[in-house]
């Protein structure tokens, strides 16, 4: 013996497959976005900073970032170890540890 509800859940997918025969699938070119039919900008390279010294800032964060030009040009990598020294003058000495 079905429930009133097994009766309506079998009514309903019935009625879904005979809907779902007469839907026709749209062409693979009218579903795709627009944006992806556009063809990807190329990546900007940015060129090394060989001008030093070069000015910066810390970020919200507490952060100093360094532009990837500038570390190619120090020979330096994401990662490296560094050791900050402080001078008589109140400025630093940024070196490789």
């Amino acid at each position: 013996m079905q429930s009133l509800i097994q009766k309506e859940g079998k009514a309903h997918n019935e009625d879904t497959a005979k809907a779902d025969k007469n839907v026709k699938p749209k062409p693979i070119e009218e579903g795709v976005p627009e944006k992806a039919k556009r063809k990807a900008k190329p990546k900007k390279t940015e060129a090394p900073t060989e001008v030093f010294p070069a000015d910066a800032k810390i970020n919200d964060y507490g952060f100093l970032g360094f532009k990837m030009g500038w570390l190619e040009n120090l020979g330096w990598h994401k990662g490296m170890a560094l050791k900050i020294e402080k001078n008589a003058d109140g400025s630093i000495t940024l070196r490789k540890a």
